[in-house]
């Protein structure tokens, strides 16, 4: 008589055990499956590691930074940009003919011209801090920079991570990767500073002390100057003290050389503003040809002519010559254009 309810007990317990079996199939499977991410990710990064020590001892923006750093110990100065001037002549004079660029004589001579022309354009303090790493053959010294950039690139993806709450911190972290991996590449190529600006942006925004604020982003201020863009994030955040706590650590940074050699700095100093801040960011013609990847650069090779010799030459550049100062116009509108979101949300939080 208890068949019927027997047979019911025993399909319930089999339901259990089958639901139980399942669910234990399918967390295994997962942990199988984080386990082969966690370790395809692994071997990403060494291999973009290794990869990158192997190509250590070849020529890369590194080798400006290094050479400068002994420039520095040396009391030589940092800075080539008059030759420029030499060659702009040169192209306005008619004495090297654009149409003749790619020949292989006014190619090579206006190649060996430009050969550490404006190579180094950043403060004297940046080379003052890659004195320890100078010390060293360049092969080595790259490796050890490239290594500062990997641990930076580490830094701000778990910075990253963390910041943005994800439960998928890894999966997040991959398609980062996947998406920046020609940025990466080209960056671990040249061995360029960018990473570790990143990580020190990263860092100040992401802590809550004002003076470890102030003190990361006026070191990468000094390094370059784009990463003052993130006062206005500051701003926004109503972090009055970690800005001015920014400016007075930039002073520190520019002042830091001195300890070394203080005449010599203050020289390089005022050589950089006159050079760069003077000329070199004033000038779309300055900037063009060195930098690929700022507005003014970008408007320069449009619209200027001699902006950018070589590639303007190759792929037909400028598509519309403008006066220099229409170029610079341009400029100044699309900047605030691109300001003003900020200053917009500032005050809906002052009001």
């Amino acid at each position: 008589m208890n068949t019927p309810f027997r047979n019911k007990a025993e399909k319930k317990m089999d339901d259990f055990l089958l639901i139980g079996f399942s669910n234990g199939i399918e967390k295994c499977f997962r942990m199988q499956l984080r386990n082969w991410i966690v370790a395809g990710t692994v071997l990403f990064f060494s291999l973009f590691f290794i990869n990158g020590i192997f190509k250590s001892e070849n020529r890369s923006d590194f080798r400006d930074y290094y050479n400068a750093s002994i420039r520095f110990t040396q009391e030589n100065n940092l800075y080539n940009l008059d030759q420029i001037e030499v060659i702009l002549a040169k192209l306005r004079s008619g004495e090297i003919k654009i149409e003749e660029i790619f020949t292989p004589k006014v190619f090579l001579q206006l190649k060996d011209m430009m050969e550490g022309v404006g190579s180094y354009i950043y403060p004297p303090t940046f080379a003052f801090l890659l004195i320890p790493i100078s010390l060293f053959p360049y092969g080595i010294a790259s490796a050890i920079f490239l290594t500062l950039n990997f641990l930076a690139l580490l830094g701000s993806l778990y910075i990253l991570s963390i910041r943005f709450h994800r439960k998928g911190n890894l999966l997040f972290i991959i398609a980062l990767c996947i998406l920046n991996l020609k940025f990466l590449e080209n960056h671990q190529n040249n061995n360029q500073v960018s990473l570790i600006l990143i990580f020190l942006i990263l860092t100040s925004v992401h802590t809550n002390k004002n003076w470890l604020s102030g003190f990361l982003l006026s070191l990468a201020i000094v390094i370059k100057l784009t990463p003052g863009a993130f006062l206005l994030f500051f701003l926004m955040q109503k972090r009055y003290w970690a800005i001015f706590y920014t400016f007075v650590f930039v002073l520190f940074w520019i002042l830091l050389p001195c300890l070394y050699a203080p005449s010599f700095t203050i020289e390089m100093t005022l050589t950089w503003k006159q050079l760069i801040l003077d000329n070199y960011l004033k000038s779309p013609l300055f900037r063009a040809w060195k930098n690929n990847q700022s507005l003014n650069a970008t408007l320069a090779k449009y619209f200027l002519n001699y902006a950018d010799v070589l590639n303007q030459s190759r792929f037909g550049y400028p598509l519309q010559e403008l006066n220099e100062l229409v170029v610079k116009g341009m400029y100044y509108i699309f900047s605030l254009v691109l300001v003003i979101p900020f200053f917009g949300k500032y005050l809906q939080n002052v009001m």
